[in-house]
């Protein structure tokens, strides 16, 4: 059996599972902007190509759309899995277009109550005093849990991939994400499970497998903390410490620190349109 592996930062995590699950497979991948550069350059990777045309068995990220698509062979098998983001337990985070997130190179997360302040005119220093229950409530963050939860089931329902009961099992072995879309090593390999059983592929027992000796490459990345008083409404024990990823020598920023990198960040060029600013700025005002 050839499988390829093609998504985002789950790749390496999906190829590591699907080898320890079937070792007598060949397992391949790559990142899928990496994958369509390969088939762009000039030359184009040959080796690359010849296995897309010739694998038995697709997982990963839809290939519509992009380049390497075309090359993929229709009688290859797809096994689709969306991307995983869950904001319920980092409800503050958001992705900003065009600037690099002050955790780490490759990653564009912002906090929704530091850009709201910037934007508004006010200082770190108060800006600080808005982590605080009156401001998480004013933004509706306390209710997301529940709403980002049922629409990540909704949207893995879709393909056929139940994760209905995951949930709780993966928030009693504590906070299971690093960032809203970095989610611990054990989920993604849950979804990779839970994928192959839908598919027929792996027996529905093998779902239990989900504790597999696999390295968790994106504990090595940013790690954007769960809010002591949002954690404290799912058991979990919350800070105010951000830590930046392995390229930046895991160094850590305090509430204070982590601003001011903030607002430094967002005044070297002009934010993009935003259309969700104005409300944000409506919740801020009445806070103010």
């Amino acid at each position: 059996m050839k499988a390829l592996v093609i998504s985002n930062c789950a790749t390496s995590a999906y190829i590591l599972g699907l080898k320890a699950l079937f070792p007598e497979w060949e397992v391949r991948g790559a990142m899928s902007n990496v994958a369509d550069q390969w088939v762009l350059q000039d030359p184009p990777k040959t080796e690359f190509i010849e296995y897309l045309q010739n694998c038995d068995l697709y997982v990963g990220s839809s290939p519509e759309g992009s380049r390497y698509g075309r090359h993929l062979s229709d009688h290859s098998r797809k096994l689709l899995i969306p991307h995983f983001d869950f904001r319920g337990l980092q409800p503050d985070s958001f992705h900003l277009p065009g600037f690099e997130s002050v955790l780490g190179r490759g990653g564009s997360l912002f906090s929704q109550i530091v850009v709201t302040s910037f934007v508004s005119g006010l200082t770190p220093v108060f800006t600080s005093k808005l982590f605080n229950s009156d401001t998480y409530e004013a933004f509706g963050f306390f209710a997301l849990f529940d709403v980002e939860k049922r629409q990540v089931v909704d949207q893995f329902q879709q393909y056929g991939i139940d994760l209905s009961g995951s949930f709780e099992p993966w928030i009693a072995k504590g906070n299971f994400l690093y960032s809203r879309n970095h989610p611990r090593v054990d989920v993604l390999i849950e979804l990779l499970c839970r994928a192959l059983a839908a598919a027929d592929i792996l027996p529905g027992a093998e779902l239990e497998r989900r504790d597999l000796p696999i390295i968790d490459g994106l504990k090595e990345s940013g790690h954007w903390p769960v809010y002591p008083e949002i954690g404290n409404r799912h058991g979990l024990e919350g800070s105010l410490i951000w830590r930046r990823g392995r390229t930046n020598d895991y160094q850590t920023l305090d509430l204070d620190q982590f601003i001011t990198a903030s607002f430094e960040a967002l005044g070297t060029k002009r934010l993009p349109r935003l259309p969700d600013l104005p409300e944000w700025m409506d919740r801020l005002k009445a806070l103010i």
